[in-house]
């Protein structure tokens, strides 16, 4: 028999002795979780309970609520992160493409002292053009880009235009418009 003491409020600051029994019985249940029945003598009288050694519903609700909660927030950055990174594959395509026109403009030959004077640096010379964007891509998913180019003179002495080059796609996964911009200025070809 062991002895134990038990002292509080509820004994008007008295302690009272404890005396308890050996285990008479696993409360019928040998299954992973031992339940004890034991007696307890308390000042001559004795009183049975049960006790088990182990998580509360409570606490295995709340931690697997916590942990169902953490996948979720994983599984959703991920998520985000995957659609961030196709709308970044996206958008570098679009200035690639605005790149490549931005490019040809400065490639043309802009020479107003030449005789005849040569001027393929107009407007008219890059009219709006749909491109397919270059991202890896199988079956339907096909992306394309417009390319608009618009060309300004800035001032006629000395010679200087604007040449701007917008590139206008559409984001699959939201079906928004997005636009990639180039801008930059030019003289002619003799200067």
């Amino acid at each position: 028999m062991l002895d134990d003491w038990q002292c509080g409020p509820s004994n008007n600051n008295k302690c009272m002795k404890l005396t308890r029994t050996k285990p008479d019985n696993d409360c019928g249940f040998n299954r992973g979780i031992r339940l004890r029945f034991s007696k307890y003598v308390i000042d001559g009288a004795t009183s049975t309970s049960c006790s088990i050694r182990g998580f509360t519903l409570v606490e295995l609700m709340v931690a697997l609520s916590i942990s169902v909660m953490l996948v979720l927030a994983i599984v959703n950055g991920y998520a985000i992160v995957t659609k961030r990174a196709e709308w970044s594959c996206y958008c570098i395509a679009a200035q690639s493409l605005a790149q490549q026109r931005m490019e040809q403009t400065r490639a043309a030959k802009w020479d107003p002292a030449s005789s005849p004077p040569g001027d393929e640096l107009t407007a008219a010379k890059y009219p709006m053009k749909v491109d397919i964007l270059d991202i890896p891509q199988s079956g339907t998913n096909i992306v394309y880009a417009t390319n608009f180019t618009t060309i300004s003179t800035i001032a006629s002495n000395p010679p200087l235009r604007c040449i701007q080059v917008d590139c206008v796609w559409r984001f699959t996964s939201t079906q928004r418009l997005f636009t990639n911009t180039v801008v930059t200025y030019r003289s002619p070809d003799n200067q």
